[in-house]
């Protein structure tokens, strides 16, 4: 497909060079992962999500968004021609629904799946997005401190202020209107923010619970799931929290070691979520009746309902308020 592409369109090659067309297979390849996960839960969204956010990442940068339907064309023209006909209608339906998101169909406008699950933000939301793009990360940790001295849970805070401003960063950079560098420094102030509002956090009495949370791998993201983790010891949970990206084989000897009675286990992308079940059939094999209840959680399954499933995970919360009331 890059190479009917290119064919199609050789002036690409001469504006972006070899990595552009490195760009271009790779964002044929993630079509493929957002495809299977949908597949995978019997649902369009992820890939009607992905398609609309595709198109406005690469409009944004100078990309006619045009290529990125015409690439599902492509797609779709090729497994019309190559799939069994019991097995074409699921896939057909998905990629059609991609190439409906972008061609001004109902609902093209509406906001993705992870969004429209948190609660109302904040008020104090706006302020702090400011405060991170400024890069004042001292203004961000008062906006929180000032927020917590109202009373306000440290759950509250992170699903009312702190998560959808990051997720407005995230907006802005699909955009092109902040850089990588100013994405990744708004992430680490409020790595620090966090950490300031945990200290000054209200402990409940402790539990004997013990709940373990790592990154899935392959998935760099994991502050979403320092939200979950910390919401647990607030409550009186005995918490070990593993961060980004952990090693299957690590993890499974951690969570052998220290025998938690949940895992919490994040993705940020369809593409983990094969590797994910693989693991957590690895898990259940291995550890038997041992095994902790396993906790899905992270973008990659909130894009659509049921996609945790296919992890074959015991529960799922879309964020740590959810996470909470699912392991009592």
């Amino acid at each position: 497909m890059t190479r009917q592409i290119y064919a199609r369109h050789p002036e690409l090659l001469q504006r972006f060079g070899e990595q552009g067309r490195n760009a271009c297979r790779d964002d044929l390849q993630r079509h493929l992962e957002y495809l299977l996960a949908a597949l995978n839960c019997a649902s369009p969204a992820p890939f009607s999500d992905y398609a609309r956010w595709l198109h406005a990442v690469l409009e944004s940068r100078g990309v006619p968004g045009g290529h990125v339907a015409e690439s599902l064309h492509l797609l779709q023209e090729f497994f019309r021609e190559r799939l069994l006909p019991a097995d074409l209608p699921a896939v057909d339906s998905v990629l059609q629904a991609g190439i409906a998101a972008l061609s001004g169909a109902p609902g093209v406008a509406e906001a993705p799946a992870y969004q429209r699950l948190l609660p109302p933000s904040l008020p104090q939301s706006a302020d702090y997005l400011q405060a991170l793009l400024a890069g004042n990360r001292a203004g961000a940790t008062n906006t929180v401190l000032e927020v917590m001295a109202r009373q306000t849970s440290l759950v509250e805070i992170g699903m009312g202020v702190i998560q959808p401003a990051m997720y407005e960063i995230g907006a802005l950079w699909q955009n092109n209107r902040i850089s990588v560098a100013q994405e990744h420094l708004a992430t680490a102030i409020s790595q620090t923010v966090m950490a300031r509002a945990f200290a000054q956090a209200d402990f409940a009495a402790p539990l004997n619970r013990r709940a373990l949370f790592a990154c899935a791998p392959g998935n760099q993201h994991s502050l979403g799931l320092r939200m979950v983790s910390d919401a647990f010891e607030v409550a009186g949970w005995e918490v070990q929290f593993l961060g980004a990206d952990v090693p299957g084989k690590d993890l499974l000897a951690q969570v052998a070691q220290w025998r938690p009675e949940l895992l919490g286990l994040s993705l940020s992308l369809p593409g983990q979520i094969k590797p994910a079940r693989a693991l957590v059939e690895q898990l259940r094999a291995e550890l038997g009746t041992q095994c902790p209840a396993i906790l899905a959680g992270g973008l990659a399954t909130n894009q659509a309902e049921g996609l945790w499933k296919a992890l074959g995970a015991d529960l799922w919360a879309a964020h740590a308020g959810d996470s909470l009331k699912e392991a009592m």
